[in-house]
């Protein structure tokens, strides 16, 4: 008969109240022994601390009962969450006296189980419905190149498979699998390998990349895998799958606020406990947290539901991908974490993206673009970084024109000089009269805010235009290279205010961390062609070649005088000599001169360890790439 019934519609039948609420609670803590306590806190996930308390107190049923109330496990409504967790802990005689007690009080008979089925079934389907509506709004509107708004595509139609090597494995792992090698390094097939439990068997996955690499792409991608029910994907017998980015998520210290806040609607039903609820009891469940280095209170030193589900001391039995840059990895990992690398686009990847994306299969025009990269080393170099490809073929597809690089600078101010072409066009102005401005303002705020002790590109809306000016905001929000978040803030007021405990706010930030990069490299550029050494020491060393290495480079691009004195300070760090010889090609003198001068230089045994400083492994292969593709 219960499977009849729509869940929308059960709702507990209602006899007179005997005595109420807080009589029942007397009752039943003479009934939850110190043992049936610290059963049920342990169920409930409560804090050690937390534990450790209820097993020392005077009286450990009335101070569980506390708990529960606070954490609404307990209503004067509703006890299903007490009564299911007292089932699952097999303690069915506890049960039927808790239920026997509170209708004897309350006099509210508890739902049957068949009602209380329907009910979760409901919410469940409620709950992923809601999550795909908004992952739909969010896959749906991938604008490829920020300033050519009229061009908006499915995440399936432009991702491309990019590489993936699993650099990371437990070693009670190493062996569990066929699909790992006994040899260190194994590169993955495709990105739903990392979904795939008989491929990764670990529930606590780290998936690592430098900015521009496609992280958010590939989760988004996921997304979709999973609201269609992709036959091909692991994803498709998933119950849930949540898709967070953490960078929305200031002052939400709750996994299940962040949840109700971001992914749901503001007409959703479902309460904090009831995303609880599905989460726990849900046949299969996938978390995906998106931008770890975004992460606002990822230096805190708070222990948020986020830090407590990478450390897996929250949710250990469901499946859990954190992304972040490789320059700032979570440092409390589970044991048995396994690392990916994403490590960009191939040639294949790369010829694929162009033909499907930004050519729509025109040989001729793919044919022009893949000329133009096979051309020069740099360019082939730099455009293995996908966000570069992309930002390349797109602008060179729309200019028409020649297509010559001769270092990153030189591309990157082609791609930022395309963005004001194609903003000057639509507004049907002619571009002799116009000229790109400098924002001396916006340039130090990004260098600020790149190389202070907590890195921070987002800012408050107001306090964005306040510093840079309307005038900068607009036309860079105008152009794509600003945009907008909207964000959910905490307001700790009185209960009674409850309805304002919560208020949106906007974020400016910029479409892309490179872009940032860009404008605090002509900060530095301009200041370090003119101030004293010992200023520009102590500005250079707050700047981590690893983290930031375009800012470096865009520098060294945008002013010789500075790019002589910056390639000094390199050569004298850790693994600077060779990143010095990347910095080298961003002056256009004579960049065939500085390619045989890196031939020169690889022509030598060049050995790379795994002990050596990622500054120095990543320069010196991407020394050995160009050299190896000037013939």
């Amino acid at each position: 008969m219960a499977a009849n019934v729509n869940p929308v519609d059960v709702k507990p039948v209602v006899k007179k109240t005997v005595n109420g609420f807080g009589s029942f609670k007397v009752a039943l803590a003479d009934v939850l022994t110190v043992t049936t306590v610290l059963q049920l806190a342990t169920f409930f996930e409560y804090p050690p601390v937390i534990i450790e308390e209820l097993g020392t107190a005077v009286s450990a049923g009335l101070l569980m009962i506390r708990y529960m109330e606070e954490r609404g496990q307990i209503k004067p409504t509703n006890i299903l969450t007490l009564l299911f967790a007292l089932k699952k802990m097999c303690l069915s005689g506890t049960e039927e006296r808790v239920k026997k007690l509170y209708e004897e009080h309350t006099g509210r008979l508890c739902s049957s189980d068949g009602q209380s089925k329907a009910q979760e079934e409901g919410k469940l389907k409620t709950f992923a419905n809601f999550l795909k509506h908004t992952y739909a709004l969010w896959y749906n509107i991938i604008q490829p190149i920020p300033y050519i708004r009229e061009k908006i595509c499915c995440v399936d139609d432009i991702y491309v498979e990019s590489g993936l090597e699993l650099v990371h494995q437990p070693s009670s792992f190493k062996h569990d699998s066929q699909s790992f090698e006994e040899s260190g390094l194994v590169s993955l097939k495709s990105f739903r390998d990392i979904f795939d439990s008989n491929i990764i068997p670990s529930n606590r996955i780290l998936l690592e990349g430098d900015p521009g690499y496609g992280k958010s792409t590939l989760t988004l991608q996921a997304a979709y895998d999973w609201c269609l029910g992709n036959i091909a994907s692991p994803l498709k017998n998933v119950a849930v799958f949540i898709l967070l980015p953490l960078r929305l998520l200031g002052d939400i210290s709750s996994i299940f606020e962040a949840i109700r806040f971001v992914l749901m609607p503001p007409e959703s039903p479902l309460t904090d406990d009831d995303i609880l609820e599905i989460l726990r009891h849900s046949l299969s469940v996938v978390i995906v947290l998106d931008g770890y280095d975004e992460y606002p209170d990822k230096n805190s030193g708070k222990e948020t539901d986020i830090m407590k589900m990478i450390a897996g001391k929250m949710f250990p039995d469901v499946k859990v991908v954190v992304s972040t840059r490789s320059s700032s990895l979570p440092k409390y990992l589970h044991p048995t974490t396994v690392t990916i690398r994403l490590t960009g686009f191939d040639e294949k990847s790369r010829d694929e993206y162009i033909q499907r994306t930004v050519t729509g299969g025109d040989q001729e025009a793919s044919k022009r673009i893949t000329n133009a990269l096979n051309s020069s080393p740099i360019l082939n170099d730099i455009c293995q970084v996908p966000i570069f490809c992309v930002l390349f073929a797109h602008v060179a597809n729309d200019q028409k024109g020649v297509i010559e690089f001769s270092s990153v600078t030189s591309f990157f101010k082609y791609v930022i000089d395309g963005f004001y072409s194609h903003m000057w066009k639509k507004d049907l102005k002619e571009p002799i009269d116009q000229s790109i401005r400098e924002y001396s303002k916006l340039n130090r705020l990004a260098f600020d805010s790149l190389t202070g002790k907590t890195q921070m590109i987002a800012w408050p809306k107001r306090t964005f235009i306040d510093t840079v000016g309307n005038g900068c905001y607009e036309e860079l929000s105008n152009i794509g290279i600003l945009i907008v978040d909207k964000t959910h803030e905490i307001i700790n007021e009185p209960e009674e205010y409850d309805i304002h405990h919560t208020k949106q706010s906007e974020l400016v930030r910029f479409y892309h961390k490179l872009f940032a990069e860009w404008f605090a490299a002509r900060y530095l550029s301009s200041y370090a062609g003119s101030f004293w050494p010992f200023w520009l020491k102590y500005k250079l060393n707050k700047i981590d070649p690893v983290d930031l290495q375009f800012v470096f480079r865009f520098a060294c691009g945008l002013n010789k005088k500075a790019s002589g004195r910056i390639i000094k300070y390199l050569k004298s760090v850790e693994g600077g000599a060779s990143f010095a010889s990347l910095c080298l090609f961003e002056q256009p003198d004579d960049p065939e001169e500085v390619v045989e001068t890196v031939k020169g230089l690889c022509s030598k045994s060049m050995i790379i360890r795994s002990t050596d400083s990622r500054l120095l492994q990543r320069s010196n292969i991407q020394l050995l790439d160009i050299a190896s593709r000037k013939k």
